[in-house]
């Protein structure tokens, strides 16, 4: 019997995050010091403390409109607001101040989320994450300042389609389809609605076309509904051909999704000459864990408030495979040799790093196994003894395998 395993890591850039962080420190620095004109510390002019503000802008305009275009914009008509507001009128001017500087937060904190993603070498507490997009969209809601309420709109936005798609995320890793479906669609009305409220302003649309946040968010859109269709495959399939499409139909459907993970995986195995691909669920985990009840059509039970009476499955039995191919998986000769590798290198599995290779001299069989979810896995199963070190096969587990697990995506963040 032979295992091994080889680690990797996402990659950071510590520079780049410690220039993000003081053009954001600079930022406050600066609107922090207009509350001492307000206080009426004379040897202090307001005209001058925008004037910095303003400096500040455009010294870091570069970091700004690659990192966040949209606070670039917002920080312009900030300025010009300022100037316009007169500082004799403390009230109105201090309330402007204050929401601006809200503002800067609320997106900071955003800027937070999109960091756990880039810089996380573990799977993310999406849920968690969701409850912040949606604190961060709460926070932006409560400004009214006429420019400053403008101005959230976009920040507003950004929040509520992130934390569908955090969602749809989470449903995904819990094979949730009902949940999955409603997210995704959701967040794609969200996202047409965002373009088109901002193409009617000249700036902010400048913003979408050229900065990253849109673009980002729709491509992580395009990537869930691409997993969707692999961790699903059955479920869609069959509702294909049941509104009169065939094996071809949905096939060119598949096609032309972002990532067409079916096309990865029949490339895949005709490459390397597999036995069978299987993406395996841990309905146990589901159900100790989450109270979740995983069932093949998708349609689990689920409810914060109900506990789950049904026997919790165990052993090989909790191990359902939720894809097969080419073929149905091979549970009865297969699966005990899987599961046991399974729970004996766990660890090892939990650190989401590159395959972890199994030969089994007994049976004369090589197995590869990745989780891509907290609860799933994918295991790709050959009839004989596969060299661990064949570099064209782990390249292509690893493309199909870190697509998945959204790394590819995640490693192109700018924060």
């Amino acid at each position: 019997m032979s295992v091994r395993g080889t680690g990797s890591s996402v990659k950071n850039n510590p520079q780049r995050v410690f220039v993000i962080d003081k053009t954001y420190e600079g930022i406050m620095a600066k609107m922090e010091g207009m509350h001492k004109c307000i206080q009426g510390d004379e040897s202090i002019k307001t005209a001058d403390r925008i004037a910095d503000l303003e400096q500040f802008k455009q010294k870091f305009s570069k970091e700004l409109k690659k990192y966040n275009p949209f606070l670039f914009v917002d920080l312009g008509k900030i300025v010009a607001a300022l100037k316009a507001q007169s500082p004799k009128d403390a009230t109105a001017f201090t309330k402007l101040v204050n929401e601006s500087m809200a503002l800067v937060r609320v997106r900071r904190d955003l800027s937070l989320i999109y960091r756990v993603l880039a810089l996380c070498e573990s799977t993310p507490n999406y849920e968690e994450l969701v409850k912040s997009c949606l604190v961060i969209k709460r926070q932006a809601e409560t400004l009214h300042t006429p420019v400053i309420s403008h101005l959230k709109k976009n920040v507003v936005f950004e929040a509520e389609v992130f934390s569908l798609l955090l969602g749809a995320q989470s449903g995904l890793a819990h094979m949730d389809f009902t949940n999955v479906i409603v997210k995704l669609v959701l967040a794609r009305n969200l996202i047409e609605d965002w373009r088109v409220e901002f193409q009617q302003d000249s700036a902010s649309s400048k913003g979408i076309s050229t900065g990253w946040s849109w673009g980002w968010l729709t491509h992580l859109h395009g990537l869930l509904i691409s997993k969707t269709s692999l961790y699903f495959f059955p479920i869609l399939r069959r509702e294909e051909e049941l509104t009169g499409g065939d094996y071809k139909s949905f096939h060119q459907l598949l096609s032309k999704s972002e990532i067409n993970f079916f096309g990865l995986i029949e490339s895949f195995a005709a490459k390397t000459e597999v036995e069978n691909i299987s993406l395996i669920v841990d309905t146990q985990r589901l159900k100790v864990e989450h109270n979740v009840i995983f069932s093949p059509d998708g349609y689990v039970a689920r409810s914060p408030d109900y506990v789950v009476q049904d026997e919790t499955p165990m052993g090989i039995r909790a191990w359902v495979p939720a894809f097969s191919y080419p073929k149905e998986a091979p549970v009865d000769s297969h699966w005990p040799n899987i599961v046991s590798v399974i729970y004996e290198h766990m660890e090892y599995l939990n650190r989401l790093r590159d395959p972890l290779y199994f030969y089994d001299r007994k049976v004369q069989c090589t197995y590869f196994l990745a989780k891509v979810e907290p609860e799933v896995l994918l295991a790709v199963i050959y009839d004989r003894r596969k060299d661990s070190k064949d570099t064209a096969l782990l390249e292509l587990f690893n493309h199909i395998t870190n697509s998945l697990r959204l790394i590819k995506l995640y490693e192109t963040l700018p924060l």
